[in-house]
């Protein structure tokens, strides 16, 4: 077993302002397991994640409150990234993640703790099963985004594993005028971007949250072969789901 902490090797230092939804979620965070059905290096995979948190650094930031609001603070603070070794089969383990919690193929975010500063906001467990196969748990705290948010994520990291250029993902420039949330979501589904709106604020000048541009909405998984995907979200509310998800 091995932790390592795994920064952006190109900080970026943004300060996001989150709004009301995302204190509706404040305490909540998403767990996602891909499964592979082969070997997968983990130095590879960790020299691409953090070559893929330099395009998407809120994953590797914390929580701050200012002015009491909720801020997220990403200035190459990092992610948890464990790689273990587990005597089960590819099989077993995604029948542990649809008939039971699954919990032993994450490292879960603590959405309570997070919410503070306390915690990081994104952490991943890589486990190399019996079968030469690989599972990657990935836990984020919901105020980074939601499903659509992670799977941009993945895409990045996949493009980064395959030695691919990078999407770059889209910034709003907002000047120093003053947008509601409702007058920017219209802005952007105009413009084919997505209706969850945030702000976001660099040190000299205000932008608006990441977000995905249409072209790169398909599952990152696409990118690593046939893969498995088993998503959770707490608390649990039933069975987790398990897809089969192939190659175009």
């Amino acid at each position: 077993m091995s932790t390592q902490l795994i920064r952006p090797s190109h900080a970026q230092r943004l300060e996001i302002r989150c709004n009301v939804g995302d204190a509706m979620v404040a305490n909540l965070a998403v767990h996602t397991v891909f499964f592979f059905e082969r070997h997968l290096d983990t130095g590879a995979l960790t020299r691409a994640f953090a070559h893929a948190l330099n395009n998407l650094p809120i994953f590797a930031g914390r929580i701050a409150m200012v002015d009491g609001r909720m801020r997220i603070r990403c200035e190459g603070q990092g992610v948890p990234f464990r790689s273990v070794s587990s005597d089960c089969t590819l099989r077993e383990a995604i029948r542990s993640a649809s008939e039971d919690t699954g919990l032993w193929l994450i490292d879960p975010v603590n959405g309570a703790t997070a919410r503070w500063g306390l915690g990081p906001l994104c952490k991943v467990r890589v486990t190399h099963l019996a079968d030469h196969a690989t599972a990657i748990g990935f836990s984020w705290h919901h105020a980074i985004g939601d499903m659509q948010t992670a799977m941009h994520f993945m895409n990045a990291w996949a493009a980064a594993a395959a030695d691919k250029p990078l999407a770059e993902p889209l910034l709003v420039e907002v000047g120093g005028a003053v947008f509601d949330d409702q007058r920017l979501s219209e802005w952007l589904v105009g413009s084919g971007g997505s209706p969850r709106v945030h702000e976001v604020h660099r040190r000299l000048h205000v932008a608006d949250r990441v977000v995905p541009r249409e072209s790169d909405r398909r599952g990152a998984v696409r990118e690593m072969g046939d893969t498995y995907l088993a998503q959770r979200a707490p608390p649990p509310s039933g069975r987790g789901a398990v897809h089969r998800v192939d190659e175009p």
